[in-house]
């Protein structure tokens, strides 16, 4: 246009600096509603999953119509981001528009001043024709390339999240200079909490408030609470997935915080709420390293009553064990837990969700193979830890009392006692 009628570069020049500030300003207004309807997404994806995988329940107790309400709220709010950002668009187009149409102004203009000096012949008149043609097909290219390079930085959120996860605060290293050379570390499972502090955020309480506890090696011991007392923040502390503020926890005399987190969480078996199972044979679920011979898994199977289910070893186990009732995944966790023959065994209420029958050969598998073991219970049951060495019962993550359950439950204005008459009215 300019190369044919330099005369258009009086209207070209001023409408790029108009159309330059429009695509900066809904430069910065695009992004942040990108941002917001990111955010504003998440939470719908979570909401969906967890409705996936707890169907079975919400179906059991009629919640269905409740769980379809949160999740039209949740969308609610993402079409309340959604609008604005497609208001925005045809805010951007009809200002495109305008920009196109002033440049087909500008190069027809150019052309009829062209023609009117006299100075157009045939040659020219083509020229003249193609310049206007070209400032026709503007408008889609200014739309176009605008709405590219606007997208091309909004999607760059994404690369916004991962930089700060990449950001955020590693664990400790794998291993230490301070870790255990002897492999049979720990030898008699002693563990000692000494004035212990610990809170998830700076912003958020102590979940742990001086929290001291001495647990003698080879004990069974029942931790038991109300909602929030701290049961849960114990093992976190103890596995490290959250590091003490001040404090120090001991096993065996060796302080937690100076070895690594490899050599610490190898040496204590846990048995979750939730069955973590992976996708793969019965045998890699067991015994990922094959660090134990057929004999021993088969014996760990019969141990926790799975000979029955289980026909190989090469037997598959779906993603998450969803071809095994809740129960049986349980259980291969305990075999599990009892194959690494570790000094320390928790259980963090890895009976709250299974039948009674599967409970009962839980507890017997930790009364007959966990002799000489230190076995931490977080009990959601009371009648599951009363033949126990000891039962800590935790409030405001401080410990309440500690002693055997038959002293406790002896003394009637006792925390435990009460736990134990509450526990007894809902059965």
């Amino acid at each position: 246009m300019v190369c044919v009628t330099p005369l258009s570069l009086l209207g070209v020049v001023p409408v790029l600096y108009i159309y330059y500030s429009i695509f900066n300003y809904f430069r910065r207004t695009s992004r942040e509603l990108k941002r917001l309807e990111a955010n504003s997404r998440s939470p719908i994806y979570a909401h969906l999953t967890e409705s996936l995988h707890g169907v079975a329940c919400l179906r059991a107790l009629h919640f269905v119509d409740h769980f379809q309400e949160q999740s039209m709220a949740r969308i609610d709010v993402l079409n309340r981001v959604f609008w604005p950002m497609i208001s925005c668009n045809r805010w951007l187009g009809l200002r495109l528009e305008m920009c196109g149409n002033l440049l087909i102004t500008s190069a027809a203009l150019a052309a009829v001043l062209s023609r009117c000096a006299g100075s157009v012949d045939h040659h020219h008149a083509a020229l003249l024709g193609l310049s206007v043609t070209f400032a026709l097909s503007i408008t889609n290219e200014l739309g176009w390339m605008v709405r590219q390079s606007t997208e091309a930085e909004a999607n760059m959120n994404s690369i916004e999240r991962i930089d700060s996860y990449s950001k955020l605060e590693s664990e400790a290293p794998p291993t230490s200079s301070h870790d255990q050379s002897s492999s049979s570390w720990p030898t008699r499972g002693e563990i000692v909490c000494k004035d212990v502090w610990m809170q998830y955020s700076p912003s958020l309480p102590y979940v742990l408030q001086g929290f001291s506890l001495k647990i003698t090696g080879g004990e069974k011991v029942g931790i038991c609470g109300r909602t929030g007392a701290g049961k849960s923040s114990l093992l976190n502390a103890l596995f490290r997935i959250v590091e003490l503020e001040r404090g120090s926890i001991l096993i065996d005399g060796v302080d937690i915080s100076r070895l690594g987190l490899r050599t610490l969480r190898s040496r204590v078996s846990i048995v979750p709420q939730d069955a973590v199972l992976f996708t793969g044979s019965v045998r890699y679920n067991l015994d990922p390293f094959r660090l134990c011979s057929d004999k021993q898994v088969w014996a760990a199977l019969e141990t926790v009553n799975m000979r029955r289910v289980v026909k190989s070893l090469d037997d598959e186990v779906h993603e998450g064990g969803s071809n095994l009732s809740l129960g049986e995944r349980q259980l291969l966790c305990m075999g599990r837990a009892l194959l690494e023959d570790t000094k320390i065994l928790v259980l963090d209420e890895a009976t709250a969700a299974i039948d009674m029958f599967n409970d009962e050969i839980i507890q017997r598998a930790i009364r007959e193979k966990c002799r000489g073991r230190t076995v931490l219970t977080i009990a959601h049951r009371l009648n599951t830890i009363l033949d126990y060495d000891k039962v800590c019962v935790l409030g405001q993550g401080r410990v309440l009392e500690y002693d055997s359950p038959q002293t406790l439950a002896a003394n009637a204005s006792s925390h435990f006692a009460s736990m134990l008459r509450a526990h007894k009215e809902e059965a």
